[in-house]
């Protein structure tokens, strides 16, 4: 029954919704997110009904920043857990992502000068990369993902003139398309 409550709200009640009661419904469907992995039942009925769509999108499946789960998929410009059901924007998602897997946040980075948690994407220009996520299909291994267009990175690196992630080649100084043109342009 709860498995039926989730869908029917994440499909037919959320669209329906807008301002304060959307926001409300939204706040109070965090806090059952938080709980939902604590139903065993609930937990084997759900996975094993998304297992076909996990198993066609293992790379890229992470970990839920909402209820936990290796349920939610990125890509196409759409960020969704398929367990919870909460719909994320890609740049929202990489930001959530970081601050409850990686204790990485905007603030941190600004207040204590580390790293910010998410980065453009070279792929898709997307602000929307975090460097050091698990990926169902590689979970032993800290990647480059992009939560935008669901692109899995293994070898990025800071270009050489302005710092830009950028994908390492088998080339020696690595720098990205916009600083190659740059230095072709003033030749």
């Amino acid at each position: 029954m709860l498995d039926f409550l989730l869908d029917f709200v994440n499909q037919e009640l959320r669209p329906q919704l807008s301002g304060d009661d959307l926001t409300s419904l939204d706040a109070h469907m965090e806090s059952v997110r938080k709980s939902l992995s604590r139903v065993e039942a609930l937990v084997t009925s759900r996975m094993t009904r998304i297992q076909p769509q996990l198993i066609s999108s293992a790379r890229q499946v992470i970990q839920c920043a909402a209820c936990g789960q290796w349920a939610m998929v990125a890509g196409e410009g759409v960020t969704t857990c398929l367990f919870c059901g909460v719909p994320w924007e890609p740049e929202q998602a990489a930001e959530e992502y970081a601050a409850e897997h990686l204790g990485d946040t905007r603030f941190a980075a600004v207040k204590v000068g580390g790293c910010p948690p998410r980065y453009t994407c070279p792929a898709c220009g997307w602000d929307a990369l975090v460097r050091s996520v698990r990926v169902a299909a590689f979970r032993d291994e800290d990647l480059g993902f992009c939560f935008h267009c669901g692109e899995v990175f293994r070898n990025l690196i800071g270009c050489a003139k302005c710092s830009t992630l950028i994908e390492a080649g088998a080339e020696g100084l690595q720098v990205c398309e916009a600083c190659f043109e740059h230095a072709f342009a003033h030749d």
